[in-house]
């Protein structure tokens, strides 16, 4: 990319929700600079085990983007491969929500209902709450879970809520699934903005967007959820909530059939982010997440 003409490339993946974050990026950089030329570039994610990352990682490298849009949970929190994190911008709804056409919460949801959800987390405390719910593990795509239950595949749902939220189709949620009944994967809700660690330029544009706050509740979700552990299917999730200059962080490791939950909490300060995290994590392991954790490694949950 050039940086003589007041422009800047925005790469993302190529799924729907990727594609409206980075229109989203464009509209408040150009909020911002009203001058600016937004250009957009889509990737593929390969089927490589490289890092989620890893395609517009090296985008960035070569020049092919100026910033690369991220889901948060993706990004690593210690530089990689000459690049750095400019911005999390402020969050949308960081909380799950339940898509139910017959009912209006939760709670209504009769015995034996089929209810699909991505992400052993949320399977996990399905089960912890309502073992009397027929739960089905459904594709990570939020249009695609709302597809099945138009199809009648599924008598709910639960997503991100943030999802239905770039997507125009907040009006399709029952319900609000508070923190209070369902901890959502840590930095749900949440987008990151890498660029090049030597491109000043880009750092200052994309750094417009930053809210330093949600950054913190960002890094203190998966500062913990990296230092528990236990893979990307592992039963955990955490959220931070931001209260100005103060965070309460809470998280839990459960087994995938919800019969086993360690759910603790922890509080610090903004600056305390990372540290706060890391001791969440420790507590939860010491008191016997650990334990579960290995019962999931080998297969055996009881």
């Amino acid at each position: 990319m050039s940086h003589d003409a007041p422009r800047v490339g925005i790469g993302s993946f190529r799924s729907s929700i990727a594609q409206a974050e980075a229109r989203w990026v464009g509209r408040e950089l150009r909020r911002v600079r009203p001058h600016l030329k937004v250009e957009y570039a889509i990737f593929a994610r390969g089927a490589s085990r490289g890092p989620a990352t890893k395609e517009l990682d090296e985008a960035l490298a070569r020049g092919a983007i100026d910033v690369a849009v991220h889901v948060a949970r993706h990004v690593p929190l210690d530089p990689v491969a000459g690049t750095c994190l400019a911005a999390v911008p402020t969050r949308e709804l960081p909380f799950d929500v339940l898509i139910a056409p017959a009912v209006n919460s939760f709670e209504e949801l009769p015995g034996g209902a089929r209810v699909g959800a991505s992400g052993a987390h949320r399977r996990a405390q399905l089960l912890s709450q309502r073992s009397d719910l027929v739960v089905i593990d459904a594709p990570t795509d939020s249009e695609e879970c709302l597809a099945r239950v138009e199809r009648g595949e599924l008598d709910a749902v639960i997503v991100p809520g943030a999802d239905l939220e770039r997507l125009g189709l907040a009006d399709r949620v029952a319900e609000i699934l508070l923190s209070s009944l369902f901890l959502p994967a840590g930095g749900q809700g949440a987008i990151a903005l890498r660029v090049r660690e030597k491109d000043a330029r880009a750092r200052e544009i994309a750094g417009a967007l930053d809210d330093p706050v949600a950054r913190a509740a960002v890094v203190a979700e998966l500062a913990c959820l990296r230092a528990i552990g236990g893979g990307p299917d592992a039963p955990v999730a955490a959220y931070c909530e931001a209260m100005g200059e103060d965070l309460s962080l809470e998280a839990l490791v459960s087994s995938p059939d919800g019969r086993r939950t360690i759910r603790d909490s922890e509080e610090g300060t903004v600056a305390e982010a990372r540290a706060l995290g890391e001791a969440l994590a420790r507590r939860i392991l010491d008191d016997g997440g650990e334990s579960i954790l290995r019962s999931v490694a080998s297969g055996t949950h009881g």
